[in-house]
């Protein structure tokens, strides 16, 4: 999510739809009238990501978007010379939403049917997806152009004199949030600046800057809860040994708190809030490599143990159940996870690198 010379997988938010489980009467003549106990919760769990086709399609060796329901995978795209991704996944009643890219196509999925939003003319991206009242909104961008698209239709939330994305969105009521960065040009002095990523969110089109400019700062996830706006993200922090590690950081209404210390380097994927409760998943360096880890109001809960990096990518919350999905390297290959109350479970065998972006989990 941001650049600072490094290079961030493209995410999106979760969203988690419980539903009310209703306890029945159950009255046996012989026994009498009682209360039957009602059956455990079952969970759908949706992730989205990409798999490797391992077959060198001239030039290279392109993705394949995928879709798992439930551990079960479908591929998205055909795995053709200009590759596919998978970034975002939502649930609306009954319509699995999910986002990506087919080649240089922006393209969401509708129950597996594409729909194209760009022409492919320039290269498009997006990295989040949200359903609010029938309507579909994908954040990203296209070309130089910060963009978020509603229904379709585009709209651009820089001029393209500076490159950024967006990087979540959500929707509450009539107002639409977007977060990313936009890159900033910050005088330092006489014909000196700093460029570097400025943590931005745009309220119905509305820039609000979240940092100085001077070091990098960006947003990544976002989501609207009794009213008000969480945001996480991750700014460097203050030299230590002649680097800046990165701090997570979640932005409650603009205000922000720093979840991680500052000699150690951490990165945000995505935030989910189940009433007071506020979750955040990402990784963070233990000194050797980074680990999948999600923060619960602040208290980390690391979900790999090394020796090999480990992401988390995506979260969503169900009563006492976290599901997170990531990725963990099986010494040179990426293995697509996911991980439920800690547990992890394989989404794929290790003979092809895939990673899990996002994941949706709905009660029944």
């Amino acid at each position: 999510m941001t650049r600072r010379s490094i290079t961030f997988e493209p995410e999106g938010r979760p969203i988690v739809r419980p539903w009310a489980v209703a306890l029945g009467l159950f009255g046996l003549l012989a026994c009498g009238g009682g209360h039957h106990a009602a059956p455990p919760p079952v969970d759908d769990v949706y992730v989205a990501g990409y798999e490797s086709t391992g077959v060198d399609a001239g030039g290279g060796i392109p993705n394949v978007a995928k879709v798992w329901t439930n551990g079960v995978s479908r591929d998205l795209t055909s795995g053709g010379p200009a590759g596919g991704v998978a970034t975002a996944v939502a649930v609306s009643g009954s319509d699995l939403y999910v986002a990506g890219q087919d080649g240089a196509v922006v393209t969401f999925w509708k129950n597996g049917a594409p729909v194209a939003l760009t022409d492919g003319t320039q290269h498009g991206w997006v990295n989040a997806i949200c359903v609010s009242g029938g309507d579909v909104y994908l954040g990203g961008g296209e070309g130089n152009l910060v963009k978020y698209w509603k229904n379709g239709v585009p709209v651009t939330l820089t001029d393209g004199t500076a490159g950024g994305t967006v990087w979540g969105i959500a929707v509450a009521g009539k107002d639409v949030y977007a977060v990313g960065f936009v890159y900033g040009y910050t005088p330092i002095g006489p014909n000196s600046y700093i460029i570097a990523p400025v943590a931005t969110y745009w309220k119905n089109g509305t820039p609000v800057a979240l940092s100085d400019g001077l070091h990098t700062a960006v947003l990544t996830a976002v989501t609207v809860s009794g009213g008000d706006v969480y945001m996480a993200g991750f700014e460097a922090g203050e030299e230590v040994d002649g680097s800046a590690p990165y701090l997570v950081k979640v932005w409650k209404n603009g205000i922000p708190v720093t979840l991680t210390p500052t000699t150690k380097g951490a990165v945000a994927k995505a935030i989910a809030v189940v009433g007071s409760d506020v979750y955040v998943a990402g990784y963070e360096n233990n000194g050797s490599v980074v680990i999948a880890t999600y923060w619960k109001n602040g208290t980390p809960m690391r979900l790999a143990n090394g020796p090999w990096e480990s992401i988390a990518t995506g979260i969503a919350v169900c009563g006492a159940d976290v599901y997170v999905c990531g990725a963990e390297l099986n010494g040179a290959v990426w293995v697509a996870k996911t991980w439920k109350n800690g547990t992890p479970t394989a989404l794929t065998n290790g003979a092809q690198h895939a990673q899990a972006l996002d994941i949706a989990v709905v009660r029944r």
